[in-house]
C-alpha cells in the first residue's frame, strides 16, 4: 500500500510541474506578444495610378530617394539629383504602399523603443494627385525576421507588417541607376606637319637647273 501511495504522489508532483512549467512558458508567451491583435485592415486603400509621389527618407544615414510621376505616367527620380529607375520597379513599390495591410497591431505600448520607433529609422511618404500626403515610420524587425514594426506618426499603437513588399519600398535608394553620359564624339585631328617635297622637287617659287648646267 505504501509503494503504491508513493507512485500516485510522485505521478501527481510530475502533473503539477509540467503544468507548472507550460503556464511559465505560455506567460512569457502572452507578455512577448504585448497584447498584439489580429488586423487585415489596411492604413489606407487608393488607387495607385492616384500616387504621384515616393518619398524614402533614411534617418539614420540622412539619405533621401523622392521619385515623381509624370503626366504621361513615367516615374523621374527628383532625389538624389541625378538617377533614373525603371518604371517595373516603382510599381512594385506602388502595388504594397496602394494598400499596406498590418498584420497585427499592438494598441498601447508601454515602450516604443523596443520596437525601434522612439527614433524611427526610416520615413516613408506618399504623395496623393489631390495634394494629400501618407506617412508612416518604420521601425525595428520583429522576432520573427519576416516581419517589421511601423507605425503612424504621433498615434501609439505600433502596427506589425510583412517585410515581403515593404522591402520593396525600403530598397528603393538601391536600384537608383546613375544617369547615363553622353558619349562626346571627337572630331579627328588634322596634322600639324607640312608635308616635306619629295626629293628632286623644287620647292614653291624655285627654278629648276638642268642637271651637268651650271649656273651663270
Amino acid at each position: 500500500m505504501f509503494r503504491r501511495n508513493t507512485w500516485i504522489t510522485l505521478a501527481v508532483f510530475l502533473v503539477l510541474l509540467v503544468t507548472a512549467v507550460w503556464w511559465t512558458r505560455s506567460g512569457q508567451d502572452r507578455v512577448g506578444s504585448a497584447d498584439a491583435t489580429p488586423t487585415q485592415t489596411a492604413l489606407w486603400e487608393v488607387a495607385a495610378d492616384q500616387i504621384v509621389g515616393i518619398r524614402v527618407e533614411y534617418l539614420t544615414t540622412g539619405d533621401t530617394v523622392y521619385l515623381e510621376r509624370q503626366e504621361d505616367g513615367t516615374w523621374i527620380v527628383v532625389q538624389p539629383e541625378e538617377g533614373v529607375i525603371t518604371d517595373d520597379r516603382v510599381q512594385r513599390a506602388l502595388d504594397w504602399l496602394a494598400a499596406p495591410r498590418p498584420r497585427t497591431t499592438i494598441p498601447d505600448p508601454a515602450d516604443l523603443v523596443a520596437f525601434g520607433l522612439a527614433e524611427p529609422a526610416t520615413r516613408v511618404t506618399i504623395r496623393l494627385q489631390d495634394g494629400e500626403d501618407r506617412v508612416f515610420e518604420v521601425g525595428a524587425d520583429a522576432p520573427t525576421g519576416t516581419t517589421q514594426y511601423i507605425r503612424l506618426p504621433g498615434q501609439a499603437t505600433v502596427l506589425v507588417v510583412s517585410k515581403y513588399g515593404l522591402e520593396d519600398v525600403l530598397g528603393l535608394l538601391e536600384d537608383v541607376l546613375p544617369t547615363p553620359t553622353p558619349t562626346a564624339t571627337t572630331a579627328p585631328e588634322e596634322s600639324s606637319q607640312e608635308t616635306a617635297p619629295a626629293a628632286g622637287t623644287p620647292a614653291p617659287g624655285a627654278t629648276s637647273v638642268p642637271s651637268g648646267t651650271l649656273e651663270p
